[in-house]
């Protein structure tokens, strides 16, 4: 007996197949059927997008002003991932589905944070935000909230620091005022026209005073102009969006062609599947009952 004749070959197969057309076009009408109901009976969902530069505070060093963000941004992406911050955004807008999934631990948050690399050395990573919700509007509102919670929270920060940098700056000029005066007084004294010998030494006392007053002065106006250039843009300003809030008009899910595609892949390849099973189970049969038309 040929060894062959034990093996499938695949034009027999084809033909397998193409005998059993109307079996799997079924298949194929029902995975598509499937498909679209599922796609159609899935809920949509809406997402808004953002990106958040966190607040900065200047900082007076020693010789130049640098600048510090509120909250390392690392923390606030956190600080948004977190389902009580959620909460509170839930609460605010009101969407009671939304607190009612966050309170029985069946959602893991509709808010999605990631820092964005920066491309310059010396700016500080944005933050990506995406809130998704059933609807445009809702999503919009829900950021909008999320974003308002946040300048809150980094207003909160920030305040103490920009308050003791507004201190520092009137005390400064407070200084100022009286080192002018004192530089106002001593620069009358030293006058070194036509002046008896008795004076001489005084007024000489006066003019190394007087330069030592006018570098002092010097100094106090230039911190002064450092904590100016502190509490001023772009060293010191709020959390702030880069750009408006951005919500398409079309649902990010359900991926519904994505759906029908898969479900009608699936349902071909088992109706294939069903096919060459099928078949061989008749084969297989039909050898028990009649052994001799298989042998020969």
């Amino acid at each position: 007996m040929n060894s062959n004749d034990d093996e499938i070959s695949l034009l027999d197969l084809w033909d397998t197949l193409i005998g059993a057309w109307k079996t799997l076009l079924a298949f194929l009408a029902v995975g598509i059927a499937l498909g679209v109901g599922i796609g159609m009976l899935s809920p949509s969902v809406y997402q808004a997008t953002a990106l958040i530069q966190v607040g900065q505070v200047g900082q007076v060093g020693q010789v130049n002003v640098t600048r510090q963000p509120v909250e390392s941004p690392l923390l606030a992406v956190e600080r948004l991932r977190s389902l009580t911050f959620q909460q509170r955004i839930a609460e605010a807008t009101t969407d009671q589905d939304w607190i009612n999934a966050i309170r029985s631990g069946a959602d893991a948050g509709r808010i999605q944070a990631q820092l964005v690399r920066a491309t310059q050395a010396d700016a500080s990573p944005l933050i990506e935000l995406k809130v998704r919700a059933p609807s445009r509007e809702q999503a919009k509102m829900q950021t909008e909230a999320t974003l308002a919670e946040l300048v809150r929270i980094h207003n909160e920060f920030a305040q103490p620091r920009i308050d003791n940098l507004r201190s520092e700056l009137a005390s400064n000029r407070e200084q100022l005022e009286a080192s002018q005066m004192r530089l106002n007084k001593l620069s009358q004294l030293a006058v070194v026209d036509r002046v008896p010998d008795s004076r001489f030494n005084q007024i000489m006392l006066a003019n190394m005073m007087l330069t030592q007053m006018q570098a002092e002065v010097f100094a106090v106006r230039s911190t002064i102009s450092m904590y100016e250039t502190a509490l001023q843009s772009p060293l010191t300003q709020p959390t702030r969006t880069i750009e408006p809030v951005f919500a398409p008009a079309h649902p990010v899910s359900p991926a519904r062609l994505m759906m029908l595609v898969v479900a009608a892949m699936a349902a071909a390849m088992l109706g294939v599947l069903w096919v060459l099973v099928r078949s061989a189970w008749l084969n297989a049969r039909r050898a028990k009952q009649h052994p001799e038309q298989s042998m020969g």
